[in-house]
């Protein structure tokens, strides 16, 4: 009996000793830190880089600059991160833009027009991977023939 109760304390000990022993060395190892060792960085730990999130904004758009490449846009639904506010994403060469159906390039677009992009957003740079566009194709204006008055014939049949 003796050796039966000795077993089982000698295992209540072993059982409540062991993880305390096993946090002290874990704690004595994150001890050797140089945040714990005096040294502190003055903005505190690094986080980790934030991941790309997709996004999706659907609305007008409001500006195009084919030479920066990139589309302003009045986002009315989409994601949360972009609903009910006005972004501007860039456009990178190379991705699918589409107008009424049909491929085009991004100086197809223009603002007033209904707009479905989709994309990543890294920090708070958001890149376009596909643009859905519908509405009027932009036509460009071409200068029209002038078309002088003519002149009528006056009566002079006073």
């Amino acid at each position: 009996m003796r050796i039966r109760r000795a077993a089982v304390a000698l295992t209540v000990f072993a059982a409540v000793t062991v993880p305390a022993v096993a946090t002290g060395v874990v704690a004595y190892a994150h001890s050797s830190s140089p945040a714990a060792a005096g040294v502190s960085s003055p903005k505190g730990p690094k986080k980790p880089a934030k991941q790309a999130v997709k996004f999706t904004a659907v609305g007008l758009v409001t500006a195009v600059d084919v030479t920066g490449a990139t589309v302003t846009v009045a986002a009315k639904g989409g994601t949360k991160d972009v609903r009910g506010t006005t972004v501007t994403v860039a456009v990178p060469s190379g991705i699918r833009i589409t107008l009424n159906d049909k491929r085009v390039d991004l100086n197809a677009v223009t603002a007033g027009q209904r707009i479905t992009v989709t994309g990543t957003r890294a920090g708070g740079v958001f890149t376009a991977a596909r643009i859905q566009v519908k509405g009027k194709s932009a036509s460009r204006p071409s200068p029209s023939p002038s078309t002088e008055p003519s002149e009528s014939p006056e009566n002079d049949d006073d």
